[in-house]
């Protein structure tokens, strides 16, 4: 893992093969259909490194909420969180707090 572990994105599987693009897009959009115009704001502010300490934090937690709907349109249109368990203890990432957070995706 030179380059570091590959994406989590990889580890949402059904029927034996990993989703699609098209199906993480449309998950994507749906999520932020559900995002209210601040969030919008600050994703540009933090996009184009104009924000200050206080917008990155709550950016990032919006972000997060953002990204649990994803996990959860994913999880309801039948696909599953199986990340191996090596990749879940690797080092120097997030993916141990990525695994412990989709748990509730794995069946």
């Amino acid at each position: 893992m030179a380059n570091g572990p590959p994406d989590s994105l990889n580890y949402w599987v059904k029927d034996g093969g990993k989703a699609p693009y098209k199906h993480f897009k449309y998950c994507d959009d749906f999520s932020r259909s559900k995002m209210d115009n601040h969030y919008f704001y600050l994703e540009n502010k933090f996009y184009n490194s104009t924000s200050n300490k206080r917008e990155d934090d709550e950016f990032m937690k919006l972000y997060r909420k953002k990204n649990a709907l994803v996990n959860q349109c994913l999880y309801d249109i039948g696909y599953r969180f199986r990340p191996p368990l090596l990749w879940c203890l690797a080092e120097g990432g997030n993916n141990t707090k990525i695994c412990i957070e989709n748990m509730k995706y794995r069946n």
